[in-house]
């Protein structure tokens, strides 16, 4: 197919530059940059164009007749899974599933200040659940995101280890101090599976950042050992002056 006729553009039409067919001015949105006053592509050229694009982006979603891929759980399910749902691939589309969306509301605070009151356990183990989802989706590792335990599994556990203690200082903790860290860190290829995850203080939690289980135990220990039992070198990573993060050289 080659390439359009400029000459034929006159004062009542044009030539499309996308179907090469003559077509009269009316067939043509306006433009007011363009030397005719009018697009160079015909209404139904753009209107097949903004389909195409609008299946392709379906597609890549997962969209289609029957159902699509929701985007919290990332399952493919019919539409008798998904709510409020008006029209088909041309329409407005739910991106949750019904199942989703009643977690989502869940998570929402006046839910969540009755669930903490009434069963705090059931609360926090949402909280951690939600909070590790997002974080797996921060490190691109969505791969992984089945190895993130449910809600009745963390439930369980945080009832086990209950009365918490942290897992660096040994110290006692209260149910409302009390934070949970992946030992490897997530960043430097660790587990979402609870066999990576202690409970410890915001404190030591701050302190540890991206440090390795091991390495931090050594710092805790050698400073241990200082005169100032490593006050000053815990101020200066408080103020965020000195961190250890992922690539510093390692002691050999």
């Amino acid at each position: 197919m080659g390439r359009p006729n400029e000459s034929l553009v006159d004062d009542l039409g044009r030539e499309c530059t996308k179907c090469f067919t003559y077509k009269t001015w009316d067939n043509y949105l306006k433009n007011g940059k363009a030397k005719t006053g009018h697009q160079a592509s015909c209404k139904q050229c753009k209107r097949e164009a903004a389909n195409i694009k609008l299946v392709e982006k379906q597609k890549a979603k997962g969209i289609n007749d029957e159902g699509r891929i929701c985007e919290e759980c990332y399952e493919y399910k019919l539409w008798v899974k998904f709510p409020n749902r008006k029209t088909k691939t041309n329409g407005v589309n739910p991106k949750y599933c019904k199942a989703c969306q009643k977690v989502k509301y869940e998570a929402t605070p006046s839910h969540h200040k009755n669930l903490k009151a009434n069963d705090w356990f059931t609360w926090r183990a949402r909280s951690l659940r939600s909070r590790w989802r997002a974080r797996c989706k921060d490190v691109k590792r969505m791969d992984e995101i089945d190895d993130i335990p449910i809600a009745n599994d963390i439930r369980d556990w945080l009832v086990r280890i209950h009365p918490f203690r942290c897992y660096y200082s040994g110290k006692l903790i209260a149910n409302d101090d009390v934070n949970f860290d992946h030992a490897t860190p997530v960043s430097r290829g660790g587990s979402f599976k609870l066999n990576n995850v202690v409970p410890t203080t915001a404190k030591m939690n701050g302190l540890k950042g991206e440090m390795l289980e091991t390495d931090f135990i050594e710092l805790l220990q050698l400073a241990n050992t200082w005169t100032d039992k490593g006050k000053a070198l815990f101020a200066l990573i408080n103020r965020g002056k000195l961190m250890f993060q992922r690539g510093a050289r390692r002691r050999k």
